[in-house]
């Protein structure tokens, strides 16, 4: 496993093994369950993190999320990490002050707001978070009529990343090879009940160990379906909806 010592790494080693043979995400929608390949996995995490280089993320640069769990969560995760830079999650029950707290002291360039609810937020102290370029949502509803330059939508990111592939075909996969397992992945805060959350500088090695007594206990093999129900701003979620489903290959439902 030594060699696949990043998430996009893994990511990438799922998509040539299974391709858009295998599921790796289901996402119920409407009552019905919408179904995700490795292969459209792959490609959607391919495109975001072309769009973000686009718009000129770089290696070593912070990008928040806050959103309620979805396949465009672990999607932006990992695209974020495979351009070299760090995810920052915040919960999604945050208020205004506290979304400037996340995001200004990890020194977040972007950030991905769910929906309607959560881009207000940012909205409200976006001028009190100078480093903030681009405000990206996932959820549309509501916000068809918000004109603020920049702010974009998840699709349009895709987009811009479909664009960039064709000056720069192989950049994608340059950079995933790039990673190394002691690299920061994410930055993880405390809950802040003795003061101001702090960010845990968390690396990819740190959170494959974390997985192997998960993946032990649960006897955690290839059949499994996982439930994302824990914020993917935790430990937890990075733990066992990311890592051991992207070590193991299996599936993760929303």
């Amino acid at each position: 496993m030594t060699e696949y010592d990043t998430f996009p790494k893994l990511l990438q080693l799922n998509y040539e093994r299974y391709g858009d043979k295998k599921v790796a995400m289901l996402k119920k929608e409407l009552g019905i369950w919408q179904s995700y390949t490795w292969k459209d996995y792959f490609q959607k995490v391919k495109f975001f993190s072309l769009g973000l280089i686009s718009l000129g993320l770089q290696a070593g640069d912070r990008v928040s999320i806050l959103g309620e769990n979805d396949p465009e969560w672990y999607w932006a995760d990992l695209a974020i990490q495979a351009a070299g830079a760090i995810t920052v999650g915040i919960f999604v029950d945050c208020m205004p002050q506290e979304v400037k707290h996340y995001a200004g002291d990890s020194q977040s360039r972007f950030i991905l707001a769910h929906d309607q609810e959560q881009v207000d937020k940012v909205l409200q102290i976006r001028d009190e978070l100078p480093l903030i370029e681009k405000i990206i949502y996932w959820d549309p509803k509501g916000l068809w009529f918000y004109d603020q330059p920049f702010l974009m939508s998840f699709e349009q990111v895709l987009e811009l990343g479909k664009e960039y592939e064709k000056s720069y075909p192989r950049l994608f996969e340059e950079n995933i090879a790039k990673g190394k397992g002691d690299d920061v992945a994410v930055i993880l805060y405390t809950s802040g009940t003795g003061g101001l959350p702090k960010g845990l500088m968390t690396t990819y090695n740190n959170l494959m160990k974390t997985s192997l007594p998960v993946r032990k206990m649960a006897h955690w093999d290839k059949t499994f379906n996982y439930v994302s129900a824990i914020s993917p701003a935790w430990l937890n979620e990075h733990t066992m909806g990311i890592v051991c489903s992207l070590i193991e290959g299996t599936i993760a439902s929303f």
